[in-house]
């Protein structure tokens, strides 16, 4: 096949800071308007262009209990466009059990992303502690749809989908999340001339799938312990 896609976005956007003492705050808006163009020439000659207009807040909180310790929270949202190949509609049949297509009628995604991160350094005793907790909500996020076929079925001129093969396109769909968290702390071992780093992470994801018109929810989840020790032994070893 012979595809060409085009995305271009333009943004205008405005901020607001305000700071007092321990106080820092900073939000917006952005207007951002974006135009898609797919121009296909080879199977069937078609073009198709959209423009989506969005408005995207940001903002952000930071509040300093010294100079060595910290706690912002931020929030910024942002689109993603699909890419080319989701926007194909042209059947891939090299695996003959497992076809693909795209979908022309894709709408950009809307991420939002929450984080909030504290920070703590005490210089005197060389340590250090450091915590994030943050989120991302989409909506229209793109996932696959799949066609399972229960008898063998024609689903294009010439392609024939077997009984127990399937096909899936991409869509837009609502219900993605993502959580996640992180924990380091760092401290000095003199006797080893050696610091320690601790770190401790988690996150939690669900992403939706639709099988034969069901929605369904992959969920998932993820905990890691880490440690490192470093050791400046000389100037020319670490």
């Amino acid at each position: 096949n012979t595809f060409n896609t085009r995305y271009i976005s333009q943004s205008l956007t405005t901020s607001y800071r305000y700071q007092i003492e321990k106080w820092n705050f900073n939000g917006g808006l952005a207007f951002q308007l974006a135009n898609l163009k797919n121009v296909q020439q080879f199977p069937t000659d078609s073009t198709l262009e959209k423009t989506f207009k969005s408005i995207l807040p940001n903002a952000s909180l930071q509040y300093k209990f010294s100079l060595q310790r910290n706690l912002r929270v931020s929030y910024n949202s942002s689109n993603n466009a699909p890419s080319a190949d989701q926007l194909q509609e042209v059947i891939n049949n090299k695996n003959p059990l497992l076809l693909t297509t795209g979908n022309p009628n894709l709408k950009q995604d809307w991420q939002n992303n929450l984080n909030l991160r504290f920070t703590s350094i005490d210089t005197k005793k060389n340590t250090a502690f450091f915590a994030l907790l943050g989120g991302n909500l989409a909506k229209n996020y793109i996932v696959n749809s799949t066609f399972i076929a229960p008898y063998d079925t024609i689903i294009a001129p010439g392609i024939l989908l077997l009984q127990g093969s399937q096909i899936s396109k991409p869509v837009n769909s609502n219900g993605y999340y993502n959580l996640r968290s992180f924990v380091n702390y760092s401290f000095p071992v003199k006797k080893i001339k050696s610091k320690i780093n601790l770190n401790l992470s988690g996150s939690i994801n669900r992403t939706p799938a639709i099988i034969n018109t069901q929605l369904n929810y992959a969920n998932s989840s993820n905990l890691g312990l880490g440690m490192a020790i470093t050791s400046n032994i000389s100037e020319k070893w670490d």
